[in-house]
């Protein structure tokens, strides 16, 4: 027995000694041996490397700590393993990864002609960016330059060029047009994204297209990349926590197409398990967090990946999950949790990104077959606001969960279901317990979009309000979409129907046990082509509907975003149960988002709308009524205690 103690203590020791722990600190002379935050004394001896690309032949377990400014690549080419994974995380006073040239120093620049500036020095590649009047630790003030093709267009400050064709001036320099002189003496930080050394700032081995694995980044901050700041081409459990991404993109690829690319983090090829937890990403040209395969050879395979609790904004896009190859790939298992997602389309401080910008993107998107969809995708307890076009968009996906989502004020539409090949629709979606609507003032014009065909939609206890011109609609042929229990509210200001089912899209459509209420009653429904202002008569016009209400679903504070029932709601005990798979909604005690969800079966039959209503809670209101009528001196603050679950 002591011999086996002996054995199991001696392997347990030697696995944790080999955990090595390397420093790279910038402030440091690059002669140590990177075992030490502290400055080597000499050549060789114990102390931090201040080089990124000092770090080489890492083992499972080992953790290398990063402080300071590093205006390099950070390649990684090793693996950790299950438990012992290989970590790069901050130190000290913090560690920023900057993929840019830094120009802030007068002597980098000298006039060219008149008010157009050029730097002394040649730069590689190509500048998509200029960044000015910036600071690194919070740099809300940013202001990015405008780009022009030739240095004859530059006629505004801070306009400026690149010349990348030796016919053109010289060659490889940046030019910048300036009334008020040198730039590096205008502004208080001026940085150029690097396209051709560091471009990503992080790469995961591209170059040798193998695979890492257990590998995780913790609490860095990358910032100004003229592509990517983190990309995955083939990763297993990656994790990326804390981290703080932002300007990323601009760069145009290729150089004369006119098209500019640039995501904070992306995932290709072969990656599974990979997790971005808890990361604040914004101001990006393309997407926060990608998943995209467009090669069609080899067969690759992309799951099990996971984005939760993230803050993402001023993006083109906020998530996306896109395959654009016509091959037999796998892409399935996406799951998006507790984000808060908002701005997409409103890039670079009011910048108009282009069509379609979304907070959600996820796409078959040529629908080349069963072998090519994007499968099981979660998007669960996110909030997702103020996107130019649509607050998630959904296209060719087999298998779907929208649930619990705080989705209001996006331009088009904030649930958008798009068919771009009917051979292969969109299916099997569970669209249920959101909260889907325009504060005053808003501008999201559908609270639900169906256009054209898809399978089996199933659209369950959902609270929709004031979105501006429709509550509901369903048309290019649309089909086979079920409605139940769920709160169509209109208001004087919206300008569409609170139901639009257009000619066309009313095959295997079910609606039941929902309520529809505007303000006045005209255009209440649109049904195959016919205006009707009752229920009544859109019921017996449509066969749909027969449990349903037409009233006032008695919000207690709609414009304020609170849509829990005030006693005496319609909405009370009128839906209908659904089923084990359906029964969580929100719980009108929680305040504070993201809300709880409890079972509704718990507490009688189902309200329609996404909350339930818990009798307990008015109790006590109903009391204090009373009590103001008896004039009896009740304890309103016992009473209250004593009833709240």
């Amino acid at each position: 027995m002591k011999i086996w103690t002996f054995i199991i203590t001696f392997l347990l020791v030697s696995s944790i000694s080999y955990r090595t722990d390397y420093y790279v600190v910038k402030t440091c002379p690059n002669n140590g041996d990177g075992t030490s935050a502290s400055c080597a004394a000499g050549a060789g001896q114990p102390g931090a490397w201040n080089l990124i690309a000092s770090v080489s032949a890492l083992s499972p377990g080992d953790t290398v700590y990063l402080e300071g400014e590093f205006r390099e690549n950070l390649s990684i080419t090793d693996s950790g393993s299950d438990g012992l994974p290989i970590t790069y995380q901050e130190y000290g006073t913090g560690a920023y990864l900057l993929g840019s040239y830094d120009l802030d120093d007068p002597n980098t620049w000298e006039l060219h002609s008149g008010n157009v500036w050029k730097t002394k020095s040649t730069l590689s590649g190509d500048v998509g960016m200029v960044f000015h009047d910036m600071d690194l630790i919070s740099d809300d003030e940013m202001v990015w330059a405008t780009k022009e093709q030739t240095t004859a267009a530059l006629v505004t400050n801070w306009a400026f060029s690149f010349v990348n064709t030796s016919s053109q001036y010289d060659y490889h320099k940046l030019y910048v047009y300036l009334d008020t002189g040198n730039p590096a003496e205008n502004c208080t930080g001026l940085e150029v994204p690097d396209c051709y050394d560091i471009g990503n700032i992080i790469d995961f081995d591209y170059d040798n297209n193998s695979t890492q694995g257990y590998v995780t980044l913790n609490n860095l901050n990358l910032k100004y990349g003229n592509n990517i700041g983190i990309r995955v081409y083939s990763g297993n459990t990656i994790k990326v926590n804390n981290c703080n991404l932002s300007y990323m993109g601009g760069r145009y690829y290729p150089l004369t197409s006119g098209i500019r690319i640039g995501t904070a983090i992306t995932f290709l090829r072969n990656s599974s398990n990979c997790e971005v937890n808890n990361c604040t990403i914004h101001q990006i040209w393309d997407a926060g967090v990608g998943c995209e395969i467009f090669e069609s050879s080899p067969i690759y395979t992309i799951q099990n990946i996971k984005v939760k609790d993230c803050n993402i904004s001023n993006c083109q896009l906020g998530v996306y999950a896109d395959i654009l190859s016509n091959a037999g790939h796998t892409f399935k298992d996406f799951t998006y949790e507790g984000n808060t997602i908002s701005h997409t389309g409103k890039g670079f401080f009011g910048r108009t990104q282009g069509n379609y910008s979304s907070g959600a993107w996820f796409s078959s998107n040529i629908g080349f077959g069963e072998g090519t969809r994007v499968k099981n995708v979660n998007f669960i307890n996110n909030t997702v606001y103020d996107s130019l076009d649509y607050g998630v968009r959904i296209t060719g996906v087999n298998g779907f969960v929208i649930s619990g989502n705080r989705i209001y004020n996006n331009g088009e539409a904030g649930i958008n279901f798009w068919h771009n090949n009917s051979a292969y629709p969109s299916s099997t979606g569970k669209i249920q317990n959101n909260v889907i609507y325009s504060t005053p003032g808003g501008t999201q014009e559908r609270g639900i979009e169906i256009d054209g065909n898809h399978a089996l939609l199933e659209i369950y206890n959902n609270t929709l309000s004031k979105n501006t011109v429709y509550q509901l609609e369903a048309f290019d042929n649309a089909e086979n979409f079920i409605a139940k229990n769920n709160i169509f509210r209109s208001t004087n200001d919206d300008s569409g129907y609170t139901l639009y089912v257009a000619t066309g899209s009313t095959t295997d459509v079910i609606l039941d046990y929902n309520d529809f209420y505007r303000e006045l009653a005209d255009y209440l429904f649109y049904w195959s082509g016919t205006t009707y202002s009752t229920l009544s008569n859109y019921q017996t016009a449509s066969s749909q509907d027969s449990h349903s209400i037409a009233s006032d679903p008695l919000f207690r504070n709609a414009a304020g975003g609170d849509f829990r029932l005030k006693w005496g709601s319609p909405c009370i005990n009128a839906g209908i149960n659904l089923g084990d798979d359906y029964d969580m909604a929100f719980d009108p005690h929680d305040t504070t988002w993201p809300y709880a969800t409890i079972d509704q079966d718990f507490f009688g039959p189902w309200e329609i709308g996404a909350y339930v209503y818990r009798r307990r809670l008015e109790v006590a209101t109903r009391s204090w009524d009373q009590y103001l009528k008896m004039g009896i001196g009740l304890d309103l603050d016992l009473m209250a205690m004593f009833f709240k679950l």
